[in-house]
């Protein structure tokens, strides 16, 4: 993959937004997990920001371990990334929404980690997933929010 050098971005804002752990149940985590990926952007404030949910529950979906990170970038002129009619479709060049997912996907697993030091889970080591593959199927999946503002919402969920 070659990256645009005219695609100008960068982190602005890394957030914690919440960590749950349930010691009461197994020692050990599962392999599968459910994942939901929320992309929220400001076309005049020109920020996209994308909030990764990684929840490992048990046979009984009783939930063991869950966290949520927000990772928000900056794009500049982030509007002429938008379609001409309007109509909100965000196309960014060159599978750069993969390379922005890819750093929100890494700093979850990061602070999920972080987050999970001080538990009974701390050896578990949160799983790696190739970023592609992954993202090829949020892409598949997406349902489009409306919203009155200037600021749309894109989810999608996936189970890992």
């Amino acid at each position: 993959m070659i990256l645009d050098n005219s695609f100008d971005f960068n982190v602005l804002e890394i957030r914690d937004l919440g960590f749950t752990v349930n010691e009461h149940l197994p020692a050990e985590l599962p392999t599968d997990w459910i994942s939901s990926v929320d992309v929220g952007f400001s076309e005049t404030s020109n920020w996209i920001e994308v909030t990764v949910g990684v929840d490992f529950r048990d046979e009984q979906e009783k939930t063991l371990v869950s966290g949520r990170v927000l990772t928000r970038f900056f794009v500049s002129q982030l509007e002429q990334y938008f379609s001409p009619d309007r109509e909100y479709i965000l196309t960014l060049p060159n599978d750069y929404d993969l390379t922005l997912f890819s750093l929100s996907f890494t700093h979850t697993r990061a602070i999920l980690t972080k987050n999970l030091a001080g538990t009974k889970y701390s050896k578990v080591i949160v799983p790696l997933v190739n970023p592609n593959e992954f993202f090829l199927q949020f892409r598949v999946k997406k349902e489009v929010e409306d919203l009155p503002t200037k600021k749309r919402r894109i989810k999608r969920t996936v189970k890992n």
